[in-house]
């Protein structure tokens, strides 16, 4: 028993819809014992801890209460593989987790965002996000992605309600969506899903869906662009360390004009 690793892997299936996880029965059998409390922790690289509540029955055990809020957080979904790593201390005990997409590379995971009300702008910030986001070899540094907002944010105005987004790589090579700061969706969007349209300079268009939670008093919850969005990126040219403006221009349909400033790593 010494020898076996105190972790347990697990592939999502449709179950993640039943808003609870059970742990592996072999691993209840091993180290069962040491889940003596009613509430464990999951910890994620970016430095957020999520309190979920266990259900024991018998020789199950099962995430629980705040495992679907964690779920909508980190976005999982059919096919991805989570990792769970067990830390058992005097006080306390928890899970380190990893989170793998499908193609099993490892999601970049949100970031804390901040608002700038002066201008109604929302800006993405890192405090909490490891030191660098490694996919498919290619790296975004903290300080890189904080110096192109900055850089952007100098010569973008406009008079309409907007936000900023550094494409982080899961944004342009793996995932055909893309995250809307939490505040900016409550203050601007009323209803939960919904079709959009994403138009640049020149009056090109893509069609896109939206995904706006219903956020009650679940600040981790996530808004989305998605269900197009990789088609945008793919015709656009965007690459890693791209920022992306997006004006949102309130009308008939639901369309933000896209404004962009090219990473000068990339730039001829």
């Amino acid at each position: 028993m010494a020898s076996t690793p105190r972790f347990f892997k697990i592939i999502l299936d449709r179950t993640i819809r039943d808003e609870k996880l059970g742990i592996p029965k072999k691993f209840v059998r091993l180290y069962g014992k040491h889940l003596s409390s009613h509430v464990v922790l999951l910890k994620v690289c970016n430095g957020e801890s999520w309190k979920i509540e266990l259900n024991k029955c018998d020789d199950e055990i099962w995430l629980q209460n705040g495992w679907q809020e964690f779920a909508d957080r980190y976005g999982l979904a059919h096919g991805h593989l989570l990792v769970f790593e067990f830390h058992r201390k005097i006080t306390s005990q928890y899970f380190n987790v990893l989170i793998f997409d499908k193609s099993a590379t490892e999601i970049d995971y949100p970031f804390i965002q901040i608002v700038n009300l002066d201008n109604e702008t929302d800006l993405e910030e890192e405090f909490q996000e490891p030191t660098e986001i490694i996919v498919r070899k290619q790296r975004l540094y903290a300080k890189e992605k904080r110096g192109a907002l900055k850089k952007a944010s100098e010569t973008f105005k406009s008079k309409h309600p907007f936000f900023m987004s550094v494409m982080q790589p899961s944004y342009v090579h793996s995932e055909d969506k893309i995250t809307i700061p939490a505040s900016f969706a409550r203050k601007n969007f009323n209803k939960k899903n919904g079709n959009a349209i994403l138009r640049i300079m020149d009056g090109k268009r893509w069609p896109v869906k939206l995904y706006i939670p219903n956020f009650g008093s679940n600040r981790k919850a996530t808004a989305k662009i998605c269900q197009g969005w990789r088609v945008f990126g793919e015709d656009n040219q965007l690459e890693v360390g791209d920022v992306c403006a997006f004006e949102l221009i309130k009308g008939a349909e639901i369309t933000f004009l896209v404004s962009f400033f090219k990473n000068c790593e990339h730039c001829s």
